[in-house]
């Protein structure tokens, strides 16, 4: 069957199951309830911070050996055409397809998606602060995603399920690509780290910077967002390879291999990865995990394919993913954004790998039709209908300098190399 991603509709999903009946006549019922803004729909109870620090990264230390983990939706690569659950994601070369995960080196991710206040804060430092000068352009973004006015939808049970008034705690939303990663540059040279990402003229052929451009490399620094060609052709760069220490690197997007074992990384035993009957492990911060399987929400430990047949299920993955439209069958009229950290994190510590928004990574996907291909989104959001585990439905957006177009549940989390 034809799967899809829906970033933001007005279908309300229907679903009919031949299972487990008297638990998916109960949900279904509560799915009513919560469009209806009736009492009595069964909560699910959130995990709200009044405080959280959303600038604060995770530390993934890898051994010197590296870590090989799987990837995809069944866990055995991802190598499909243009019309299955999954897009092929090319390394950063753009030019080989990625079949199987392995990372040698040390990097540090966001605990949380970047929030609205954040993003704000170095868009302000860009238009009215001491960054004003620098010629930064990108998008001043939003604060989540709500479908209807609070005072329409007040009701606790739909608050718990799916509702949230949308402020500067959210993830900031309606942001595409290019402003992420010049964003990523300004948040750098805001916080006085070398930026990551720069015009291709800094370097030759061959992607070295130039002996000359090292000193003056600021002015290859990516800052204007509206530059399509010069952002999708940009390169990326250490502090180290540009004469700096390595302890000034700055903020980028993860790449997909990045971004996919921060979230598959569990220390439960439940629904893992094996081979061969045995399960496969790594080790990373000196400590052994496992790899939860492609279908389970990062956190979670269950399939969560067929997640509306089973309460249990549910329960299990809305303490770690809100996707409100696929777990309740809600219209986007329903359902808002959360909070970033207001569920339960994964086994590392990162809250919302799976739902509340997609987001965007380094990496392209090919272009197998005329005007398709582009950066990989990961996680789903809270505007799924199809969900796929730690990947939510992995999609890609074609790169046409389009600053509005599907973007209302499109954020993200920033990266560092250690």
């Amino acid at each position: 069957m034809k799967r899809f991603f829906l970033t933001m509709s007005l279908i309300l999903l229907v679903f009919s199951c031949t299972k487990a009946e008297s638990e998916n006549t109960a949900i279904t019922v509560m799915a009513n309830k919560i469009q209806n803004g009736e009492a009595g729909a069964e909560k699910i109870t959130t995990v709200l911070s009044e405080s959280i620090n959303d600038s604060e990264m995770v530390v993934l230390q890898l051994p010197k050996e590296g870590v090989q983990f799987p990837i995809g939706y069944n866990d055995m690569g991802v190598e499909r055409d243009a019309e299955a659950r999954e897009m092929p994601i090319f390394d950063e070369s753009g030019e080989n397809i990625i079949t199987v995960g392995f990372l040698d080196y040390s990097y540090s991710i966001g605990k949380y998606e970047v929030t609205y206040r954040l993003w704000k804060k170095v868009y302000d430092w860009t238009t009215i602060g001491s960054g004003k000068n620098k010629g930064y352009v990108f998008s001043k973004g939003e604060q989540g995603y709500a479908g209807i006015p609070d005072k329409i939808r007040k009701s606790d049970d739909v608050f718990d399920c799916g509702y949230q008034t949308p402020d500067e705690t959210h993830p900031v939303t309606g942001v595409n690509w290019y402003d992420c990663i010049v964003w990523c540059n300004a948040y750098s040279e805001m916080t006085g780290a070398v930026p990551v990402y720069y015009k291709k003229e800094i370097a030759d052929e061959s992607g070295k910077i130039k002996e000359e451009n090292i000193k003056n490399y600021e002015k290859f620094i990516l800052r204007n967002a509206l530059e399509t060609t010069a952002c999708d052709t940009a390169l990326h760069y250490t502090a180290l390879e540009l004469g700096k220490d390595k302890k000034q690197n700055g903020f980028r997007l993860p790449n997909y291999l990045e971004w996919v074992l921060a979230a598959k990384l569990t220390d439960k035993k439940d629904f893992i990865v094996e081979k061969n009957g045995k399960a496969l492990t790594c080790t990373v911060n000196g400590k052994k995990y496992f790899f939860t399987k492609g279908t389970a929400v990062s956190g979670g430990k269950y399939d969560v394919e067929n997640i509306r047949l089973s309460k249990t299920i549910l329960k299990d993955a809305y303490q770690y993913a809100h996707i409100p439209a696929y777990m309740f069958c809600i219209t986007p009229s329903l359902f808002s954004t959360f909070a970033v950290g207001s569920l339960k994190p994964n086994s590392l510590g990162i809250y919302d790998m799976s739902g509340n928004v997609s987001e965007w990574c380094f990496n392209l996907v090919p272009k197998y039709k005329k005007n398709l291909g582009g950066r990989c989104l990961q996680g789903g959001n809270a505007g799924s209908v199809v969900v796929y585990g730690q990947h939510g439905a992995l999609i890609f957006y074609p790169p046409l300098g389009n600053r509005t177009s599907g973007l209302q549940l499109c954020g993200l989390r920033v990266c560092r190399t250690e």
